[in-house]
């Protein structure tokens, strides 16, 4: 059962001619480390989820720029691979790095503006020179939903993972970041059910805490077994719309079988159990979030109070 989307979100927001911000479909998953045989599998997982002819661009941090992953242009690692028959070969100076202990970026894009397939693995170290890594999916919205589902429930069952989140979610260009969180602040406000998304400021604080749940909420092993998580277990008793599976390295809470945006102006039964979704997993939501871009979220600061509207909705209301 797909979501359609309402007229002020179903086309993608604009400035200048240029698109700047849109809605997608996302999947975003929080990892204690990587290993070259993840991302084996990872870019396999997200070949099965990509159709083949969106299946077009590539960038590492050796590249300088997209490259076509039909032709790709190889560095000196990916040579020797290419020659030693390695499978992808332009992807053999991030091999090396993830062998290393070292930052790396993998990122497939289909080259479109909208209704995107896009895929991020980047792995980077913080000023403490910790290691944080990530993997995030990007799909159009209108994808059926059992998709996201099916992959959520693979990638839970093959690798350790500390936290995650599905649903619908704003994208948008980096090089309009400002601007973009101008236009999603005040739809924020009122579509609760739309992640807002700045993984610079998050990905560093996911160690010990999650993001606040959507349609998808993925807890790892090592938060499994805390107070908050065994109440969420209990919620389907009261909101039967609150599905909990229990997979081999965690567990996947889904809210309906299809994402809602969460319109605050006409709320739905899912909104209902969001918040108590919410409400249970208040503990364990990260509080120290820095501020989004925008005007909006700078000038009201409350990027904080935005990451628990579900346990405190008076502070974002």
């Amino acid at each position: 059962m797909m979501t359609l989307l309402p007229a002020t979100l179903a086309k993608p927001i604009m400035q200048d001619g240029e698109v700047i911000a849109q809605i997608v479909l996302d999947l975003t998953v929080y990892l204690p480390s990587t290993s070259v045989a993840q991302l084996a599998y990872l870019v396999d997982w997200y070949k099965r989820i990509c159709p083949p002819d969106r299946w077009v661009r590539y960038a590492i941090a050796e590249t300088l720029g997209w490259d076509d992953v039909r032709q790709p242009n190889l560095t000196r690692q990916g040579d020797a691979a290419a020659m030693a028959g390695e499978p992808m070969p332009f992807l053999a100076p991030v091999r090396t790095r993830i062998q290393a202990g070292r930052p790396f970026d993998v990122l497939f894009w289909d080259g479109r503006e909208t209704d995107v397939y896009t895929f991020s693995l980047r792995q980077i170290r913080n000023e403490k020179r910790e290691l944080h890594a990530f993997l995030r999916v990007t799909v159009p919205p209108a994808t059926d939903p059992l998709v996201l589902i099916e992959a959520a429930r693979d990638l839970a069952d093959r690798i350790e993972f500390l936290s995650g989140h599905g649903g619908f979610a704003f994208g948008y260009r980096p090089k309009k970041k400002f601007d973009a969180f101008s236009k999603i602040y005040p739809l924020a406000r009122r579509y609760w059910g739309i992640d807002v998304e700045d993984l610079n400021g998050t990905l560093p604080l996911m160690k010990n805490a999650i993001k606040s749940p959507n349609w998808l909420t993925m807890i790892g092993a090592g938060l499994a077994q805390s107070e908050a998580v065994a109440k969420a277990v209990q919620l389907p008793q009261a909101h039967p719309l609150v599905k909990v599976e229990r997979r081999a390295n965690g567990m996947l809470l889904r809210v309906g079988d299809a994402p809602v945006v969460g319109d605050r102006h006409r709320p739905t039964p899912e909104l209902d159990a969001m918040t108590a979704l919410g409400t249970a997993l208040a503990p364990l939501i990260v509080r120290d979030h820095p501020s989004f871009s925008g005007d909006g979220f700078i000038d009201h600061d409350n990027t904080n109070a935005w990451f628990h509207r579900f346990d405190d909705p008076d502070g974002w209301s």
